[in-house]
């Protein structure tokens, strides 16, 4: 299964490039070059379908196997997939909102 991260926000963050797993492990995809008064948020995309915000600061995930963790202080965040699942391979994006 293949899970490809996608980079966004004019070219302000940086993203894993790609990431190959199998099914129920643990994937974690990174984002960085966050800044300490940034909102994360994390996107699913399918072919051609638009982008869902899957995962955020402020809003847990309705499927139960994302967690977002975010160190500002280190200018980072992942998006961990437990359990993965066939399902789960798609495009992800990080995104964030300045303050």
């Amino acid at each position: 299964m293949y899970i490809s991260p996608a980079g966004c926000c004019l070219g302000m963050l940086n993203q894993t490039s790609g990431l190959k797993t199998v099914e129920g492990s643990l994937a974690q995809i990174h984002c960085s070059n966050i800044a300490t008064s940034d909102t994360v948020f994390w996107y699913r995309q399918y072919p051609s379908t638009a982008p869902h915000m899957i995962i955020s600061e402020y809003q847990k995930d309705e499927e139960g196997h994302f967690t977002l963790v975010v160190e500002k202080a280190k200018g980072s965040c992942v998006l961990e997939i437990a359990g993965v699942e066939l399902k789960n391979a798609a495009v992800y994006y990080c995104a964030v909102k300045a303050q």
